[in-house]
């Protein structure tokens, strides 16, 4: 079974000491960077995900939380309150598994490996019973996304656009070889999620491309009634990808700890390795 590692990442609240105003010039580098990034304009792409077990640390809990977190935290209300009990049950959390991405299908994700082996019929049915329900729960608005999007509401090929939202406000520190930038809070944005989180980039200087971004709660946060997050964090990392021309999302954590109603503790940990990306563009 092939293997993978998890990036080392820096402290972040090391680089975050010494943070200045963010000057023209590192603009420049910044937008760069981003532009390199695949964008979804006519874009459709099929990829691959690995996705490691969940562990011990997961406390035995049959779900995975992070489609709710999202909406909690960037549309919060009652609705987002509704999906934490309407989140379909995981398919097996303590195997690894290989599914892929691909528009055309439905639901779009198939899985085709658990622990590098065939699945069952009953994992099978429990995996496309799980995809099924989160297809039928996505929102109107987002429909016209579903053929270019992973559930959680973004792909990792055509992620310009998101990252664009957050341009960095301070240069955080520099060597020879890479930039820290840090986005902060934008309590006047109109998305809940950029108001309470900080982001910090890491962009190399001589390839003039985004290595990763570390977007975290700064401190406990209540989005609405019902949740109260104690920590949230999710991390990426970029690879330029020759077959996309474009720089593409290769791996992708989160790690957040909510609890619901005040009564359940409900901590995740979730780490994805994405790969064998297929890109067309039409028109």
């Amino acid at each position: 079974m092939r293997t993978f590692e998890s990036p080392s990442w820096p402290e972040i609240s090391d680089l975050w000491q010494n943070a200045q105003k963010l000057p023209e010039s590192k603009t420049d580098l910044w937008e760069k960077s981003i532009a390199r990034i695949g964008d979804y304009d006519n874009t459709e792409c099929k990829y691959k995900r690995h996705t490691a077990p969940y562990g011990d640390n997961q406390e035995g809990y049959p779900r995975v939380y992070i489609e709710a977190a999202l909406n909690s935290l960037t549309r919060p209300g009652m609705a987002a309150l509704g999906s934490w009990f309407d989140t379909p049950a995981m398919h097996d959390i303590h195997f690894w598994h290989e599914e892929v991405f691909d528009p055309s299908n439905y639901p779009m994700w198939q899985l085709i490996s658990m622990n590098s082996e065939q699945p069952t019929p009953a994992q099978f049915k429990s995996y496309k019973d799980e995809k099924e329900a989160t297809v039928r729960r996505l929102d109107v608005s987002d429909l016209e996304f579903t053929d270019r999007r992973s559930e959680i509401g973004f792909h990792p090929a055509t992620m310009q656009r998101m990252l664009h939202l957050r341009k960095p406000t301070h240069i955080l520190h520099e060597d020879d070889k890479t930039v820290y930038l840090g986005t902060t809070r934008d309590k006047n944005s109109p998305i809940h999620m950029h108001g309470v989180t900080q982001v910090t980039w890491a962009i190399s200087k001589v390839e003039e491309r985004l290595l990763w971004f570390d977007e975290r709660l700064l401190k406990p946060h209540w989005p609405h009634f019902g949740v109260r997050f104690k920590s949230f964090n999710q991390r990426g990392v970029f690879e330029p990808d020759p077959t996309v021309n474009a720089d593409v999302l290769t791996h992708y954590e989160y790690d957040f700890r909510a609890r619901l109603t005040l009564v359940f503790d409900l901590p995740n940990q979730v780490r994805h390795w994405y790969s064998d990306f297929d890109c067309t563009t039409s028109g």
